[in-house]
């Protein structure tokens, strides 16, 4: 599961097998996903959740949506969140969490049911997700990951064989400088193609929480 496939990082870069192997690049996608989906979401932790404990309520809400996926499968579902119950040690007095099964996630509504409703003595219900822009634009998602694996790809390149003193581009030979100069100019404008993509989800975003250890999704600038 990955939003940036090796298909679509050469189709926007022209790299080709003479450059980087399908190997290295394949290497680069779980870097490009995890830089994306940080971009793209605000991650929120033991979020206490609103519902009745009464052993016959199974749904619980949490406070920020859409609920985004995070596992790349571009559907969001069980496996994109957590949920713990929490109830009170006996022994210690402190309250203990225990991770519970989750049923279905209504992303759009923020409501995450559970396989089995939580009774006395559970006192609360707290959530990990993460949240995104309404209505997520999955080939966008899939055109940023592979923009930025493109600009690690090149960026690798610059690295490539740092004792040479003249290179191959296409069917030029030129100098290390050139060379690298070129590069540069390649990665810098796969980053700012990234830059634009991830841009235009900021207006959607309009969060700052304080005291619950959340803030606005950060501004990226070069």
């Amino acid at each position: 599961m990955a939003y940036a496939d090796l298909t679509n990082v050469r189709l926007l870069s022209g790299l080709t097998t003479d450059d980087i192997s399908d190997d290295d690049i394949n290497n680069l996608i779980p870097l490009a996903d995890r830089q994306t989906l940080l971009d793209t979401t605000v991650r929120v932790t033991k979020e206490l959740a609103q519902g009745d404990i009464d052993g016959s309520n199974k749904k619980f809400k949490v406070r920020f949506t859409e609920i985004a996926d995070t596992n790349f499968d571009k559907v969001v579902d069980a496996s994109d969140v957590k949920v713990y119950t929490g109830e009170i040690d006996s022994a210690t007095g402190f309250m203990t969490y225990t991770e519970v099964t989750v049923s279905s996630v209504d992303k759009l509504n923020g409501i995450i049911e559970l396989a089995t409703a939580p009774a006395s003595p559970v006192q609360e219900v707290r959530v990990d997700y993460s949240f995104t822009v309404p209505n997520i634009d999955y080939d966008l998602l899939t055109k940023a990951a592979s923009l930025y694996c493109a600009y690690l790809a090149v960026t690798k390149l610059m690295t490539k064989d740092a004792g040479e003193e003249s290179y191959s581009l296409g069917k030029l030979r030129i100098d290390k400088l050139s060379y690298t100069n070129a590069l540069r100019a390649q990665a810098e404008k796969y980053y700012k193609e990234y830059l634009a993509i991830i841009r235009s989800f900021k207006p959607h975003y309009a969060y700052k929480i304080q005291g619950e250890g959340m803030n606005k999704l950060r501004e990226i600038s070069l």
